[in-house]
């Protein structure tokens, strides 16, 4: 993707994020320029890999494939009945009728909040202990703080407002 394109895409996301009332970091709004001259104040930044990420997957064709990201918090490390959990913030915009390839974290919890636009629909599965799609087990997952469970391949769709909540519930590594 061209610089141009990947500014335009900032732009137009800064826009949509804000028209509902969400306001990014500070560094969200700066200039790579600016992040070099003055890299040692953004050493966690830098390191924790926040800010933008503009994902065409390779595909060179981010308007049907792609997803826009602004990671705003990223590995911290959170102690929870002796397991150790890696926990991400990220504003995730998916415009329409555009996808993102399946994909699954083996350690991983994921809160996922439509705070609005559209619906947002999520197919989901279980991987298997290879790590391939599980078609029997059915997902477990927490939709407004309420438990419920999917069959394999089965969607859920999240209207603006609902937040879900899916976890790794087994070791399989």
């Amino acid at each position: 993707m061209r610089r141009s394109e990947i500014n335009q895409i900032i732009i137009e996301s800064i826009d949509f994020i804000e028209s509902f009332g969400f306001f990014l970091p500070p560094f969200a709004y700066n200039k790579l320029g600016k992040m070099i001259l003055e890299k040692e104040s953004y050493t966690n930044i830098i390191n924790c890999k926040l800010g933008w990420d503009i994902i065409d997957y390779g595909k060179k064709c981010f308007r049907d494939i792609g997803l826009c990201l602004f990671t705003i918090r990223n590995g911290n490390l959170i102690k929870s009945d002796n397991n150790i959990i890696p926990y991400a913030e990220k504003i995730m915009i998916s415009r329409k009728n555009q996808i993102f390839p399946m994909h699954r974290h083996i350690v991983k919890t994921e809160d996922i909040i439509n705070r609005g636009g559209a619906t947002l629909a999520i197919e989901m599965f279980n991987s298997d202990p290879r790590g391939n799609l599980d078609f029997n087990k059915q997902v477990s997952l927490l939709i407004n703080s309420q438990h419920h469970f999917l069959k394999p391949g089965e969607s859920v769709t999240l209207f603006p407002g609902n937040w879900h909540k899916f976890w790794r519930d087994v070791e399989m590594y």
